[in-house]
């Protein structure tokens, strides 16, 4: 009992704690497990959306230094990841057994939460980040609805998720990182950087050495990338 209240509060009520987990039901019944910490709503909040077989703990070591910079963050296990697995009836053991239906319901995944949160705080401040499809389906869901926009290691089609021509179409700014070792990310991401400069949209690119996703946070330029990234996002 005391946990449903709990819960009721923190969904209902402001945000007076930071550091909340709590459990979100998409339109077709999916439970995603979503991690929101939101001390500020006058800060910016990062919405993270983690690659293909990770989780929303992929975000860990940007999130400690988003902390320090006060800066929120909302990142969510997709259906299938993490702990977001039980789909109505139907548990997902593993990413693995995800159909391409399920893949594009990652849409139905982030809905769930956005909606939750922008409720709560101003859409205006917040930045979807994603890695790899994760980025894809950012790029696919907030392309009308953000002012900026963080997308590594892209793809031009994770999943059925085919980003190009919504470059075209958003008027974010958008900020891609890539390494030039990921061959498939940096191909697609010229494809794009070109696809911007036809279409006039302003955007940065950060190349890393290596690393695809988050994991370039791991090389050893890792903390002046992230530092880029939380440069661009408060200025």
């Amino acid at each position: 009992m005391t946990f449903i209240v709990l819960f009721l509060f923190f969904i209902s009520g402001p945000f007076l704690l930071s550091g909340e987990k709590t459990i979100l039901r998409t339109t077709d019944g999916c439970e995603i497990s979503a991690h929101i910490n939101i001390k500020d709503k006058t800060y910016p909040t990062l919405f993270e959306v983690h690659g293909l077989g990770s989780s929303k703990e992929e975000w860990d070591k940007f999130n400690n230094r988003l902390e320090k910079e006060k800066l929120n963050y909302v990142s969510l296990d997709l259906r299938g990841h993490g702990e977001s697995k039980k789909c109505g009836d139907r548990t997902i053991k593993d990413y693995k057994e995800l159909t391409k239906t399920d893949l594009i319901n990652f849409l139905k995944d982030i809905d769930a939460v956005y909606k939750s949160i922008s409720q709560k705080i101003p859409a205006k401040n917040i930045i979807p980040i994603g890695a790899s499809i994760g980025s894809n389906a950012v790029m696919e869901y907030f392309y009308k609805k953000s002012l900026k926009i963080v997308l590594m290691s892209s793809g031009i089609n994770y999943g059925g998720f085919e980003p190009a021509e919504l470059f075209k179409k958003t008027k974010a700014k958008i900020l891609f990182t890539v390494s030039e070792t990921d061959v498939y990310s940096f191909n697609s991401t010229r494809v794009f950087v070109q696809i911007c400069e036809k279409s006039k949209k302003k955007y940065k690119l950060i190349l890393s050495q290596n690393g695809h996703g988050v994991r370039i946070f791991d090389n050893e330029n890792g903390d002046e990338y992230i530092k880029e990234i939380i440069d661009w996002i408060k200025n």
